[in-house]
């Protein structure tokens, strides 16, 4: 019994002690507000080890900036992001085409070509879609899209592709076919070539090319590599 008793006073001991140096909420409310002074009309509550962040700011990415500082603080167990964004307005149509040419040219030197992305617009909100070669190509894009001017929101269902030596090879051999023969299939625009979608073995073509001939193609010459289980040709031919 005094062995018991022993025990369950230093429990006790220890958990008085953890309780004693964990700030109190108006502690870090206290600490959070001052790291928020540069966003005078952004506020924040802490209850319950709960942080309520509410205000306003002109970009969605110091919308993200601000609760990744809040998360930061240990004593707080969740953080709700209440904060609007309330800068330039710009038209869904006009995001889109915004968007579409910058994630073009997004890792444009690094296998971009073997990504795609789809973007939906509505009232500011985006909706980024697609696949991702790596996990790099996926926050890349998404840093992107936070950081452009008229984006009020993100939701984020871009998938990342499984990391594969195998789908690699076909990656590559496919885009030699395509990019690296003479009789060279060309895109409308540089920034916007085929994409070679490859999941587990199965390729998916999207993007746009000048004629149906281009179009089945790329079909064929990817279809006759070694390894490839199928091709979905979503390539869209060019009606200008």
């Amino acid at each position: 019994m005094i062995r018991k008793s022993l025990v369950f006073s230093v429990v006790l001991l220890m958990a008085s002690l953890t309780w004693a140096s964990t700030p109190t909420d108006l502690a870090v409310q206290a600490a959070l507000s001052k790291d928020l002074a540069k966003y005078p009309a952004v506020t924040a509550k802490v209850e319950d080890r709960i942080a309520t962040l509410t205000g306003s700011v002109t970009r969605f990415t110091d919308k993200q900036k601000l609760e990744r500082k809040a998360k930061g603080y240990g004593a707080v167990s969740r953080v709700v992001n209440l904060i609007t964004v309330d800068g330039q307005r710009v038209a869904d149509a006009e995001l889109v085409e915004k968007l579409a040419r910058s994630l073009s040219y997004d890792r444009s030197n690094q296998g971009n070509v073997f990504n795609w992305f789809d973007i939906e617009v509505e009232n500011g909100k985006v909706t980024l879609s697609g696949s991702a070669r790596t996990p790099w190509d996926k926050e890349s894009a998404l840093s992107l899209v936070a950081a452009t001017a008229g984006v009020r929101d993100l939701v984020d269902r871009v998938e990342v592709l499984p990391l594969s030596s195998f789908d690699d090879q076909i990656r590559f051999l496919a885009a030699r076919r395509i990019y690296g023969s003479t009789n060279r299939l060309n895109a409308l625009d540089p920034a916007h070539p085929i994409r070679i979608i490859v999941k587990n073995g199965n390729v998916t073509l999207m993007g746009v090319v000048n004629s149906q001939v281009e179009k089945s193609l790329a079909g064929v010459r990817v279809n006759g590599i070694l390894g490839v289980f199928s091709v979905d040709n979503k390539l869209q031919v060019s009606r200008s």
